[in-house]
């Protein structure tokens, strides 16, 4: 029983490690000759720093690290910031 668990569980991580190698998982995002597909990779990473930007503010602020004023000034700023990103993935068709 537990042989056949142990079997189980190493062919699972077998698969999981060589996936990539047999060309399984998630298809690419963009299609490399697509036009403006550097902006939108551009626009995507920029999204996803700003939004993890604004998860730590919110840490650093529960903790104490900031004061109330410094945050909200901080959280405006990247907020209009991600607005602008999303604005711009909107334009261009990105999102």
């Amino acid at each position: 029983m537990i042989l056949a668990l142990s079997a189980s569980v190493a062919g699972a991580v077998a698969l999981f490690i060589l996936s990539p190698l047999l060309g399984w998982g998630a298809a690419p995002a963009f299609d490399a000759a697509s036009p403006g597909s550097d902006r939108k990779r551009e626009l995507l990473e920029q999204r996803q720093e700003t939004l993890a930007a604004l998860r730590d503010l919110q840490m650093e602020f529960e903790v104490g690290k900031l004061t109330r004023e410094d945050y909200e000034q901080t959280r405006e700023r990247l907020t209009l910031h991600a607005v602008e990103i999303y604005r711009e993935m909107d334009k261009d068709g990105a999102a």
